[in-house]
């Protein structure tokens, strides 16, 4: 595996490790994933249906504002394919200090929910695609089927990048022990591992920041701005 793509797959899986944590904290607090919407459009379609209105609300908003996040990534990164430029560590310092103030500033029972969900989008818009693979951080759905397509074609002698497969499954287990470390911290520390999170993802700003300069220097790195 190349240098930019092992520093690649090291952050992707950090971020990926972060929004275990996030989700394992948003179910544990508000019974609602944050990371993924799935579920929680399934929930509130049922919500819907049996007249609770207040539910509906609550878990449509999330979904709303997972949108506005993506949709926010979108904007201020305006195209697809991963580039390595800094408007990516500038977003991961965002979502770091929009935790770390809105977990002071923000009823963490109302409200803070939906900034979550926000905070999500944002993540998951980083990293659309590179070198033509999806790249998704804060859920392990799309992942799991593309791992599976690209074994199917691995096992079916076809051309397929046994380095794709390594990317995703580092990131599924990643996602996975982010969960863990989420549960055990909120069992620990309840509601103030929110500020954990926030340390990660700040964490995340500056170890891309140190990244993406080193690659620069090296040459193995080349950005657009």
């Amino acid at each position: 595996m190349k240098k930019q793509e092992a520093g690649l797959l090291f952050l992707s899986t950090l971020l990926a490790s972060l929004s275990g944590f996030i989700n394992a904290l948003g179910i544990l607090i508000y019974s609602t994933p944050v990371s993924h919407f799935t579920g929680n459009t399934t929930n509130s379609s049922i919500a819907f249906v049996q007249g609770e209105y207040q539910v509906f609300l609550r878990v449509f908003s999330t979904i709303i504002f997972f949108l506005v996040g993506g949709i926010t990534s979108g904007y201020v990164l305006e195209e697809k394919e991963f580039n390595p430029g800094k408007r990516y560590g500038m977003m991961l310092l965002f979502i770091g200090i929009a935790l770390f103030l809105n977990f002071h500033f923000i009823d963490i029972e109302r409200g803070f929910l939906q900034v979550l969900a926000f905070l999500c989008g944002m993540q998951n818009g980083l990293f659309i695609t590179y070198k033509g693979m999806t790249v998704r951080m804060t859920h392990i759905t799309g992942g799991l089927t593309d791992m599976g397509v690209y074994i199917g074609n691995y096992l079916r002698k076809k051309h397929s990048d046994v380095w794709k497969i390594k990317f995703l499954l580092t990131l599924i287990l990643g996602f996975f022990a982010g969960g863990i470390v989420g549960s055990m911290s909120y069992f620990s520390f309840g509601k103030d591992s929110f500020l954990l999170a926030s340390a990660g993802y700040l964490s995340s700003g500056f170890i891309y920041f140190i990244w993406r300069n080193r690659g620069i220097r090296r040459g193995t790195l080349y950005c657009n701005y």
